[in-house]
């Protein structure tokens, strides 16, 4: 992908990536051809984020992550947005962000946005 920060281990045993480098992180995947259940679990960092999700530059939903917990958003892919399933590219991209240092949280200078722990496509029945 790109636009993330390094992975890293949290201290319940997860292993997550923030984003907020830049306006928006990407993930670049293959997938056979067809329409999905894209899923990915995220949690805010200091407050609640706006992310709009777009594949393949598609717009397929904008969700609300907040900062108190872990959610799950499942959003519909529609395989003509799949296309040959080549070269698809899965974009967050957020409405601002936050640094530690700013916040009083620490004195970390990253610009953090969303910490996401896993991504899942689906095939759709």
């Amino acid at each position: 992908g790109w636009g993330w920060h390094w992975q890293e281990e949290l201290l319940a045993g997860l292993s997550v990536r923030w984003a907020g480098q830049y306006a928006q992180a990407v993930l670049y995947v293959d997938l056979p051809p067809g329409a999905y259940a894209m899923s990915f679990s995220a949690q805010a960092f200091a407050r609640a984020r706006m992310v709009r999700v777009a594949v393949n530059d598609m717009l397929i939903g904008s969700v609300t992550v907040e900062a108190e917990r872990f959610d799950v958003f499942t959003l519909a892919v529609p395989a003509e947005v799949i296309g040959d399933g080549r070269h698809i590219t899965l974009t967050l991209a957020y409405d601002n962000t936050d640094t530690p240092a700013e916040t009083g949280a620490g004195d970390d200078p990253r610009p953090l946005a969303i910490m996401v722990d896993w991504v899942q496509w689906r095939l759709s029945q």
